[in-house]
């Protein structure tokens, strides 16, 4: 079931959309504002961000350029009440997958997402290099100190995601968000024993300390220090 966010500071707007998308089986978030909108694509991955150009604590146009600041491969659908050409022109160059223009009908949204979902994601930075630790994600390649690892489809997204966001700290419920979307049954043990795989894997010595660090109570993380 594909993952929306929809940022909107309009309550009809956020009511409608959110009817709309849930009758066609899609998951939808909502945020109101800029800030809470960041926060959740921290937390949660999605799969196509709607995000209103018009918010009361920061212009949409910086939020995207936010967004695609982090590497962040999300799919972006402006939607906005501005109609000319110069404004869609900064939209896309900041990054913007499609634009809307309200008022729109709820076929047309649901035909531009429809749209969006069928194109590849595109990573933003192709190499990932921390200390000894090199992922080439186009070729889903992975060297810790010059050798090449062998990862499975899991095991490289975790590694992936926690490289994208070094030193800070992910729940297991957090990463089966991010990593494990769409399996429904996923359980917080299959998070443990992917880890504790992954970790062997690029262990530092023979006593097992590795980048990936486990914070008692909090998660997981990335540390870059090491």
């Amino acid at each position: 079931m594909p993952k929306i966010l929809l940022v909107e500071d309009d309550q009809l707007a956020c009511t409608m959309i959110q009817a709309w998308l849930e009758s066609d089986n899609y998951t939808v978030d909502i945020a109101k504002t800029a800030n809470d909108g960041l926060a959740l694509l921290q937390i949660h991955q999605y799969d196509v961000l709607i995000l209103d150009l018009k918010l009361p604590d920061l212009d949409g146009i910086e939020v995207l350029k936010t967004i695609r600041g982090r590497s962040l491969p999300t799919k972006v659908l402006i939607l906005t009440g501005r109609r000319e050409i110069d404004d869609k022109e900064e939209g896309f160059e900041a990054g913007a997958d499609d634009y809307l223009t309200k008022p729109f009908e709820a076929r047309e949204l649901t035909m531009r997402l429809k749209a969006l979902l069928r194109r590849p994601v595109e990573y933003l930075g192709d190499v990932l290099t921390i200390g000894e630790l090199v992922l080439e994600v186009g070729k889903l390649k992975a060297q810790y100190r010059g050798e090449d690892l062998s990862l499975s489809p899991r095991e490289f997204a975790l590694l992936e995601f926690l490289m994208r966001n070094p030193d800070r700290v992910f729940s297991q419920e957090a990463l089966i968000n991010h990593i494990w979307k769409y399996d429904a049954d996923v359980s917080e043990g299959a998070v443990r024993t992917a880890m504790v795989r992954l970790r062997k894997k690029i262990k530092h010595d023979n006593a097992g300390h590795s980048p990936i660090e486990t914070v008692y109570g909090g998660g997981y993380k990335f540390n870059s220090n090491t």
